[in-house]
């Protein structure tokens, strides 16, 4: 996957109307919370919480969806239908692809130079 695809950094720019700071906030709000993000998901799909992995995959997909980060989003809504429906092989097959989508999306936002946008 192209990290360049990971982010539309043009399309979340005009969503913020040209706001430069307020995205570089987003980006450093979102960075610290990715960790935490990352635990809870990996440790309910180790248990195979399905309630638990159904919340935090619609969390980070509406999160996502506002970064205009498709790939996570389409990940996390993958997984939160996987996991809503109880389909255990889905959720085997989504959570994983998750946390790679979203630790990628994680280190391309910490290497965006906003101001040079």
């Amino acid at each position: 996957m192209n990290t360049a695809a990971l982010i539309d950094t043009a399309k979340l720019l005009d969503r913020l109307e040209d706001d430069k700071e307020l995205m570089e906030e987003i980006f450093v709000v979102f960075i610290g919370e990715a960790p935490e993000r990352r635990a809870k998901i990996t440790s309910a799909f180790k248990a195979m919480d399905m309630d638990a992995l159904t919340r935090l995959a619609h969390s980070l997909k509406g999160a996502s969806g506002t970064l205009v980060a498709e790939p996570l989003r389409e990940a996390s809504s993958a997984l939160e239908m996987a996991s809503r429906t109880g389909d255990a092989p889905g959720v085997a097959a989504s959570a994983p692809k998750v946390i790679d989508i979203l630790e990628r999306t994680v280190e391309f936002m910490a290497g965006v130079d906003v101001a040079g946008l």
